[in-house]
């Protein structure tokens, strides 16, 4: 799947703005096997019962993250962030932390790259990526390069204002997804 966050050009390029930066803050994705259980869900999510908010400036001026979403008790009843005895039909998994890639799992990678980096080098990342998920072959690695290449240019992609995600979802045959993404300007 691939997720990407486009902020107004009208905006960004204001003189006020010129150092702003739209930065993803959390990112949780969750996985349907069963489509009452997302039928729960999405009433969870419609009610605003779903995902706490916290601000996290409040306690830390310096904190790396303005805010933080967390599932609550009940999401995580539905659909639990790791395996649960009689629990089924939904899995939830966390993709981005504050602003932290959950790289162990390598099931999430960034589209564009970093501000000072050629984006020939994120088109790399992102074949070497596709290649690791999707097997050995040139076809796999060829494959995340161009949907890289494609997409930067198709929709202008950059590390200030314009930004993609690649995300794995390969846990099992999916039926239906829902990703909670928290961003700031």
């Amino acid at each position: 799947m691939t997720v990407l966050f486009k902020g107004d050009p009208d905006l960004f390029d204001q003189h006020f703005a010129k150092e702003y930066t739209l930065a993803v803050e959390d990112i949780i994705s969750l996985h349907f096997f069963n489509t009452d259980k997302k039928t729960q869900v999405e009433q969870l999510i419609a009610d605003g019962l779903a995902f706490t908010k916290t601000n996290m400036l409040a306690a830390d001026p310096n904190a790396r993250t303005v805010m933080k979403l967390e599932p609550t008790d009940a999401l995580l009843l539905t659909c639990p962030m790791q395996a649960t005895r009689n629990v089924f039909g939904c899995n939830a998994r966390r993709e981005i932390n504050q602003r932290r890639m959950d790289l162990k799992s390598n099931a999430i990678s960034a589209l564009t790259g970093r501000s000072t980096e050629n984006t020939h080098f994120a088109h790399m990342r992102a074949g070497l990526w596709s290649k690791n998920l999707l097997g050995n072959t040139e076809y796999a690695k060829e494959l995340g390069y161009n949907h890289s290449k494609i997409m930067h240019e198709k929709f202008n992609l950059n590390s200030h204002h314009r930004n993609g995600f690649l995300i794995s979802h390969s846990m099992a045959p999916v039926q239906n997804g829902l990703c909670g993404i928290r961003f700031r300007v």
